[in-house]
């Protein structure tokens, strides 16, 4: 092992300091082209308690569609019986390069939660922008 010197010692000094300086340009390096906006709705959806998953199944399943961020059931608005579950919820996604989020609705998420087995929507309010 060597010993400790001076020389080691600066070394260590401008090994540091050269790592904050690209950390700092990492940092500073923003591509001004990329835009992502969040946005949120409301649904209201009934479970089929004899077809397809669980309430928290299918839940995972909206969570799983892409570009979903936040599924959230808002308190106080669940209802159940011996077939069904009913709920609303509050949901969010994200959309990057200006993608469209009335077009995102229509052709990606009605689409996904129409093939989850045993849901069926009651309610989808348009989407709004999270400021």
């Amino acid at each position: 092992m060597k010993p400790f010197t001076q020389t080691y010692w600066n070394d260590y000094l401008n090994s540091q300091k050269q790592s904050k300086i690209y950390k700092n340009q990492l940092i500073k390096e923003v591509d001004p082209s990329y835009v992502q906006k969040v946005y949120t709705f409301d649904i209201r959806i009934h479970i089929d308690k004899r077809a397809g998953g669980n309430k928290e199944q299918t839940l995972d399943e909206i969570r799983g569609i892409p570009e979903i961020t936040v599924v959230s059931v808002v308190e106080g608005t669940s209802e159940s019986d011996a077939n069904a579950y009913v709920s609303s919820l509050k949901c969010k996604f994200e959309l990057t390069s200006g993608r469209n989020p009335i077009t995102y609705r229509q052709q990606k998420l009605i689409p996904s939660l129409v093939g989850i087995k045993g849901l069926k929507i009651i309610y989808l309010s348009r989407p709004e922008e999270v400021e």
